[in-house]
């Protein structure tokens, strides 16, 4: 059984006394809670259980609890949730000292030698209440430090948009004095401080990282780990940026596709121009969006003089209610448009596939994004 430190009252405040007669139209305020902590003898460094009291009156009135977490690291404040229980659920509390009942949440994977501030926030959808909710004090703490050497957190961590590269965003970070390499995270930007959501995607021995192929339009955030002898630190302060939103909306802005490369994008616009010099000859497309009512997107193809080689081509595999497909689609990434076929079903009979420039223009229809590859 695992054990713990005595409680550590100080700084806390008793409940705020409170009418429970909750009979007629009189509102009365939710509880205020008491809050305090112990800190595992097993795992000071990483875990700390946090404990708070409830008023066993109203407690069938409160629809959740949550403990909130902050920590500031370099002027970043990192911001962790963790509700305890939602929309009325009853969950036997944990234990009773001193006349009150006491619930708890233990927080794991926290950082050695590290300042953490939390209180406990108490949320009821009731009307009897004159307030929604209400938040007990705050409490702050350091965990222990580590008996293991490791080195220190990069620092100063930004994210950019990468120079002469499409749909990129570009990590960089001050250096680590003997460190070896960096460990790259990336981090769900709508939970960044939820530890099942970040993600080490890769390592590199450079103070900076470019992570390529994303989406355009969406937030990415990161952060970095330095590693000396083997042992790497606590991440860095989180850092986070938006890939730039796609600008080939014309077709003097139409973008060149490199051969054998897949491109994706993500675009409310109506029209995407493209250009490209297909090495085989081939093009695939492929999206994830299927259109019940028969619409779909198209592709037109245009030589640099401006001639039509082929218009209306439909990009999408539509299908009806029952799952069924409706009409064929000629892009998929197994059945590529082959450039000679259509240039000879619309009259066309170019020889140098391979060395002419062909614009696209992809027509959208209630479709945002897409992947595209030429071969």
């Amino acid at each position: 059984m695992r054990k713990h430190l005595v409680f550590l009252f100080a700084t806390v405040l008793s409940l705020t006394a409170c009418n429970t007669d909750i009979q007629g139209d009189e509102k009365i305020q939710l509880p205020k809670p008491e809050i305090t902590y112990a800190m595992t003898e097993d795992r000071p460094t990483s875990e700390i259980d946090i404990y708070w009291t409830v008023d066993e009156e109203l407690n069938d009135y409160v629809d959740y609890y949550s403990v909130i977490r902050t920590m500031v690291r370099d002027g970043v404040t990192h911001t962790k949730d963790m509700p305890y229980a939602r929309y009325g659920v009853t969950i036997a509390p944990d234990f009773f000292k001193d006349g009150k009942t006491w619930y708890k949440v233990q927080d794991c994977l926290l950082d050695p030698d590290t300042e953490y501030t939390y209180c406990v926030e108490v949320y009821s959808f009731d009307r009897k209440f004159v307030s929604k909710r209400v938040y007990s004090d705050k409490i702050t703490l350091k965990t222990s430090k580590t008996v293991e050497q490791v080195p220190a957190y990069p620092k100063n961590v930004a994210v950019k948009p990468a120079q002469d590269k499409l749909n990129a965003l570009t990590v960089t970070w001050d250096a680590v004095e003997g460190a070896t390499s960096y460990e790259i995270y990336s981090v769900n930007s709508y939970y960044p401080e939820d530890e099942k959501q970040i993600k080490r995607i890769t390592d590199t021995t450079e103070a900076f990282f470019t992570h390529e192929n994303l989406t355009p339009e969406e937030t990415h955030c990161y952060r970095i780990k330095a590693v000396k002898d083997g042992k790497a630190s606590v991440l860095s302060a989180k850092a986070d940026g938006t890939v730039p939103a796609v600008e080939n909306i014309t077709k003097d802005k139409a973008l060149m596709l490199e051969n054998e490369v897949e491109y994706k994008f993500y675009s409310d616009a109506d029209t995407l121009w493209f250009k490209c010099i297909p090495q085989d000859g081939m093009l695939y497309f492929h999206s994830d969006w299927n259109d019940y009512s028969g619409n779909h997107c198209t592709l037109s193809i245009f030589t640099e003089d401006g001639t039509v080689v082929a218009s209306g081509i439909p990009l999408y595999q539509s299908k009806n209610a029952l799952g069924e497909s409706t009409l064929a689609n000629p892009l998929e990434k197994n059945n590529p448009l082959y450039f000679s076929n259509l240039l000879q079903e619309y009259g066309f009979f170019e020889n140098d596939v391979n060395t002419t420039t062909y614009y696209l223009r992809i027509s959208k229809y209630q479709c945002s994004n897409f992947s595209i590859c030429i071969y």
